[in-house]
């Protein structure tokens, strides 16, 4: 649903997508005890959404956007989004926490 709501129409192809992250245990998240991973409800997402071939700032920018609509969309799904740029791949943190938490990293 996400991935689809980034592409402009049905017919554009799919953007190339990466997650960077599953289920993790306590022991192996970095933010460990409150984690969304360990509860198997959250994804760090890589996605070339502009496709420019490359994933950048730019790309977190078009991903939250789509976060955005699926979530005033199906507001059951509202949770937490959390947007990486500074060090690394750029990459957005997706979780469906329930309630509505936004943040950079």
């Amino acid at each position: 649903m996400l991935i689809r709501s980034i592409s402009r129409t049905d017919a554009a192809p799919i953007p190339t997508a990466s997650a960077r992250s599953r289920i993790l245990t306590a022991s192996r998240s970095r933010s460990a005890r409150d984690s969304r991973h360990q509860y198997g409800d959250a994804i760090d997402l890589a996605v070339d959404a502009n496709r420019d071939g490359k994933v950048s700032a730019a790309d977190t920018r078009l991903v939250a956007l789509a976060v955005e609509i699926v979530e005033r969309a199906h507001p059951d799904l509202v949770g937490g989004m959390g947007i990486y740029t500074r060090s690394g791949p750029a990459y957005v943190h997706i979780d469906a926490r329930g309630q509505r938490v936004r943040w950079r990293g």
